[in-house]
């Protein structure tokens, strides 16, 4: 049997390979456990961690048990043991020196070493484990410590099976692009994937053609759309009840778990129908909602403010979006979670470049007040005598946009497309791409990552969440005409610094990944396998 002791201590074992990171121990490998372990695939048959979890983070201590697992033997056994938090609070309430010292460490000897990161219930263990390939065999409180066994699964389970809501959904955006990337990142983990949709949306189409399972509502519920979309909500609230309560039933019969919710109408009447059955709730809050809560006398914040306790976790894609929704929703922050959007890295190939006299400017969004097309069309009208043509895309009534380029002499100019099923192709052509948007509902901005994945010099507004997500990879404007006209020429005519931004898109970009953004998700929707 060939068994490892990792973080071996001062605890060396005759006949097992003890490892550590401090070289002033004895033991037979030294190298830091957040690493890559030195070891072939499913070559031990037993793993020995004693004390070790409780100095690694939780991000850390999830690589470390992957790690872990890939080198245990199918069935192979891992016995954790790691201080327990509980009991320790309640042994030590009256000796607070020593509280201290259980729950943050002793780094007197080996400083940062010896300190603690973080600390786990027998409860929290078990999913830990379980998230990482392991079937619990048992588990069991010694002292201040909880000792767990556990085996590599022979078979990975599916982690859990979860259905995403998208039945006040209009159309398809960035927040729609984003939940269908992330249903396939999530599925390449074992996490089963349904959808429930509008039947006549647009985006109920391409989730039919991808091949998901879907079920579908007669009604599209629309709380903040108008007086109209609001009478029309509570007169078919009763059927939008009784569908939706079928629609969960049948999920749970089949095994489903989680109810992923992104539309406020979504949230408003599909958390306490989920509640009531016993499925989890998980919300993705992507804006601020100052300006929606106003609409249709404060109904939707009154309605949203009756469900706002149920969700068990809030994921929000950035720190801007959080700091305004604290005060805005009132709900507790121990439930929020910021895990950022993000897009497949590969999805886009970059062509070479063909050098033209003409250059293109571009910008994609839906067409909507406030993304920004009516600025950059007034911007082009500022140079109009310039070699260059501009490309318009995303979905939304363009008469009053191509209205405005007719009043303002640049309708030849402007190419405006509507709405495309992949923009690859005419992203791969912009010498710029332009993002004006002032939008009060702008939660991250998703083409944004696109543009810099693609390799192409960005021009937009310093407005909301856009610099917390391109950071210094973009050059920023006032969104003025003006301004937004000399930020393009700044980028057409420099090429050292558009080669400057572009180089920072690459670097800023990696953090957006589906992967690791799925792999954030994941540890939420696994507490509800």
């Amino acid at each position: 049997m060939k068994r490892l002791n990792v973080g071996c201590g001062r605890d060396y074992r005759q006949g097992w390979i003890n490892i550590d990171y401090d070289k002033k121990i004895k033991a037979d490998k030294y190298f830091d456990l957040r690493d890559k372990f030195p070891f072939k695939d499913n070559c031990f048959d037993y793993i020995l961690a004693q004390d070790v979890l409780e100095h690694f983070t939780k991000e850390d201590a999830k690589s470390f048990l992957a790690e872990c697992g890939r080198i245990l033997k199918v069935g192979g056994k891992i016995k954790v043991r790691t201080h327990n938090i509980t009991q320790i609070i309640k042994q030590f309430k009256n000796d607070p020196e020593v509280l201290i010292k259980f729950i943050y460490g002793n780094t007197s000897s080996n400083c940062e070493l010896g300190s603690h990161k973080y600390a786990y219930t027998s409860k929290t263990l078990s999913k830990t484990l379980e998230r990482a390939g392991f079937e619990v065999l048992g588990i069991k409180k010694e002292t201040t410590n909880i000792i767990c066994l556990a085996e590599k699964a022979k078979k990975t389970k599916q982690a859990t099976k979860i259905i995403v809501s998208m039945q006040d959904s209009g159309g398809i955006g960035g927040a729609e692009n984003f939940l269908i990337s992330l249903s396939k990142a999530l599925i390449r983990k074992n996490v089963g994937v349904e959808f429930t949709t509008w039947e006549k949306s647009h985006v109920s189409k391409n989730l039919r053609n991808m091949g998901y399972r879907l079920y579908t509502t007669p009604v599209r519920m629309d709380v903040i759309g108008g007086i109209r979309g609001l009478i029309k909500f509570f007169l078919y609230l009763p059927l939008i009840v009784f569908s939706d309560y079928m629609i969960l039933k049948d999920f749970k019969k089949r095994g489903g778990s989680m109810v992923v919710l992104s539309g406020i109408s979504d949230k408003i009447v599909l958390s306490p129908i989920s509640k009531v059955m016993g499925l989890g709730v998980l919300w993705i809050e992507f804006a601020p909602l100052a300006s929606v809560f106003k609409r249709n006398f404060y109904i939707p914040k009154i309605l949203y403010r009756l469900v706002k306790d149920l969700p068990d976790k809030v994921i929000i894609p950035t720190f801007y979006a959080k700091t305004n929704l604290i005060p805005e929703t009132r709900i507790s922050e121990t439930k929020m979670h910021i895990i950022p959007c993000g897009i497949e890295l590969d999805n886009i190939k970059i062509p070479k470049k063909v050098e033209s006299r003409t250059k293109i400017i571009g910008m994609i969004s839906r067409i909507e007040k406030g993304k920004g097309q009516d600025l950059l069309i007034k911007a082009i009208s500022k140079f109009k005598k310039r070699n260059f043509k501009a490309v318009i895309i995303g979905k939304g009534d363009l008469r009053g946009l191509k209205s405005l380029a007719k009043n303002l002499g640049v309708l030849s100019k402007i190419k405006f497309l509507g709405y495309l099923d992949k923009i690859e192709s005419e992203l791969n052509n912009f010498d710029v791409f332009v993002f004006p948007s002032t939008w009060s509902l702008e939660g991250f901005g998703l083409v944004l990552v696109e543009a810099m994945n693609a390799g192409v010099p960005i021009v937009t507004t310093d407005f909301g969440p856009i610099p917390e997500v391109v950071e210094n990879a973009a050059h920023f404007v006032k969104s003025t005409p003006e301004d937004i006209a000399n930020g393009i020429v700044k980028v057409l005519s420099d090429e050292k610094y558009a080669k400057r931004l572009i180089k920072k898109g690459f670097s800023q970009v990696k953090k957006y990944d589906i992967n690791t953004v799925a792999d954030k998700y994941y540890g939420l929707l696994t507490d509800y396998s």
